[in-house]
Formats: C-alpha cells, sequence, structure tokens
C-alpha cells in the first residue's frame, strides 16, 4: 500500500463508487452536484492539502481519506473502494492511516454511523476506542453517529471530585497502602468521583471526622466491561446524580504497576503529573451515556436481587459485624440495608 494526492480524476472516480444494500448511504450524488454543492472534494485547494489515496501495487485505489486538525486532535473522514469491503482486511487501509499521522498528532478521530458494526469492528481492531454517540443532520436526514479515537499514547485515567489538581499525590485507600490509581479506560474512572458512604453521611448529618470507608459495588463482565451493581433500590442514582467531578489524565506514570487483580488498573506511589482535565457536569448523566454506548454494564436492583439475596443478606450482615471501628460505615450500612441484625 502506498499513499498519493488525490487528484480529480481519482475524486472522480470514487464519486462513482457504487455501495450496496444498507450501504448505499455511502453512495455520492453525481459529480456535477458534488461540484454544485462544493463538496471539499471538488475543490483543488483542499484536495491537495486535505484528502490522500492508497493504492496498490497496480495504482488501483483501495481507499482515500480526508484529514484535518482540530485542536490537538486530526478529525479524519475515510472511505474504502466498495469492491474491497468485508473482506477482512479493512485493518490494514485503517493502520497505513494511523502510520501517515503518527508525526502529525497524538490523537485521531473519526465518526461513524451507529448501524455500520462492520467498520466499528474494524476501526476497534486498528485500536480506535468510542468515546461518544452524537445525533446529526446528513443529507439523508438524521443519524446517529458513534464518534471514535485513537492515542498514539496510552492513557491513563483517574477521578476526582476536586478540581485544579496539577500533581496527584498517593493517598491511603482501602488496600491501607499509599497508591494513586489509574485506569486505561475512562468509563471504568467514573465510579469515583463519589463515594456512597461518604455522600450519606454529608446528606443525613451524620458526624464523622476520620476517613470515609469506600463503597465500590462492581464486577467485570466476560466481555471485560465493567458492571456496576446497585445493591439497594435507586443506589446509583442516589449516589452520582448532580455530582460533579474531573477526570484527570497522562500518558506517563513514574514507577507503575499493574494490579492482575483488578482489569485495566495502574498504581503508583509516587507524585504523578497531569498531562489534561475533563469536567465531569454530572457523574450520573456520564455512567448512563457509557452504557448506553455499550461501555459500561449495569446491574439494577430489580435484577441483582432475583439470583443475589442470599448473597447480599450474607455478606451485607458481615460486613456490619467486621467494622466495629468504622462508625460511618456501620451507620450507613444500617440504614440502607434494614436487614440488619444488631
Amino acid at each position: 500500500m502506498r499513499i498519493h494526492e488525490l487528484t480529480e480524476v481519482d475524486a472522480k472516480e470514487i464519486s462513482s463508487w457504487n455501495y450496496e444494500k444498507e450501504y448505499q448511504i455511502y453512495n455520492c450524488p453525481s459529480w456535477e452536484t458534488m461540484c454544485e454543492e462544493k463538496w471539499a472534494m471538488t475543490i483543488s485547494e483542499k484536495r491537495k492539502k486535505e484528502f490522500r489515496k492508497i493504492i496498490d501495487e497496480n495504482e488501483n485505489i483501495i481507499g482515500y481519506f480526508r484529514f484535518k486538525k482540530n485542536n490537538n486532535k486530526i478529525i479524519i473522514g475515510l472511505g474504502m473502494n466498495p469492491q474491497l469491503c468485508g473482506k477482512g482486511n479493512g485493518h490494514l487501509f485503517i493502520n497505513k492511516i494511523i502510520e501517515f499521522l503518527k508525526d502529525k498528532t497524538n490523537v485521531i478521530e473519526l465518526e461513524v454511523r451507529e448501524f455500520n458494526k462492520r467498520a466499528i469492528r474494524c476501526y476497534e481492531k486498528s485500536g480506535f476506542k468510542i468515546i461518544d454517540k452524537q445525533l446529526k443532520q446528513t443529507r439523508n436526514g438524521e443519524d446517529e453517529f458513534i464518534i471514535m479515537q485513537y492515542n498514539y499514547k496510552l492513557i491513563y485515567y483517574h477521578a476526582s471530585p476536586y478540581q485544579n489538581i496539577k500533581v496527584l499525590e498517593p493517598r491511603i485507600s482501602n488496600h491501607k497502602k499509599s497508591l494513586i490509581y489509574f485506569s486505561t479506560k475512562k468509563e471504568n474512572v467514573l465510579v469515583y468521583l463519589s463515594n456512597a458512604i461518604e455522600k450519606y453521611c454529608k446528606d443525613t448529618n451524620f458526624k464523622h471526622e476520620g476517613i470515609y470507608s469506600t463503597w465500590g459495588p462492581y464486577s467485570f463482565t466476560k466481555e471485560g466491561l465493567l458492571q456496576l451493581e446497585e445493591y439497594y433500590p435507586n443506589a446509583l442514582e442516589e449516589t452520582y446524580k448532580g455530582i460533579s467531578g474531573y477526570i484527570y489524565s497522562t500518558s506517563t506514570i513514574p514507577n507503575m504497576k499493574t494490579l492482575p487483580e483488578i482489569k485495566d488498573v495502574h498504581v503508583t506511589d509516587s507524585n504523578t503529573t497531569i498531562e489534561n482535565v475533563e469536567h465531569i457536569a454530572d457523574a450520573y448523566e456520564e455512567i448512563l451515556k457509557y452504557e448506553k454506548l455499550g461501555l459500561i454494564k449495569i446491574l439494577r436492583y430489580e435484577e441483582f436481587i432475583k439470583t443475589k439475596k442470599d448473597w447480599l443478606y450474607k455478606t451485607i450482615q458481615k460486613e456490619y459485624e467486621e467494622s466495629i471501628n468504622q462508625p460511618e460505615y456501620r451507620y450507613f450500612l444500617k440504614n440502607k440495608f434494614p436487614f440488619i441484625k444488631i
């Protein structure tokens, strides 16, 4: 595969490509219509600056792509020759684009129609990750698009309710060690924007001067997705609704270690400089967004209790009995789980 500038002859050829079945939506109008509507591909200056074609050894066009700088990332659009689609080689085409852009940016972003699962799988195979879903107006009407990003650097995420952090410092956790916890999946750190025990105690004016115990009822599915579990009715909404916070990220963690017992988690006992920060206006809405994207599973109380009632009763009773030196935890458990025997 080789990359070359896109000529007008190439653009006219691409405009005549014919996609079939549900993929007909990607067919272009006539070249004349494209020129009248001033499609970027028809404008010489834009073709030279923003478009490239990828060809095979016989100089046949495998596909093309458009790339535009947008702040700290490059937005791309692309199309593959319909005669080559669905044959398992799309990721090689994508990888060529990734290679071409590696010295121009740290982040590539693209959008793809939600129905196009074939393309989404292809992008994921090349390292793109789903980050959002948006409803957009197109020439064919309103449609839902999946937004995906590729990072040349592996990004590590850490959530906190506190703003203006420049350097993260290790703090003692439930594991009794001073560590900073990171995940390579942004959606997995959302749960740390609020602590159910601390929030409930403060909302009900329970006085506590020590460190609050943390509450994190979650597991992982066979597919490796974070599964949040509600141990009592409306637990997620009570804990996260209206809670704002910040997701800090970095590509460099000093003295980093992995935690094999917790999926996609990395820790360090050293101060870590932050590179980027994202404000989360409502943690609950953000969790629901990632559930809708299929990146988080939520096992709501009504479903959870059907199969886990006996386990829950035994576990919570044991937790209460063993937390004699944690008054805030006992207060939380006693009020949320009235079946506890005191």
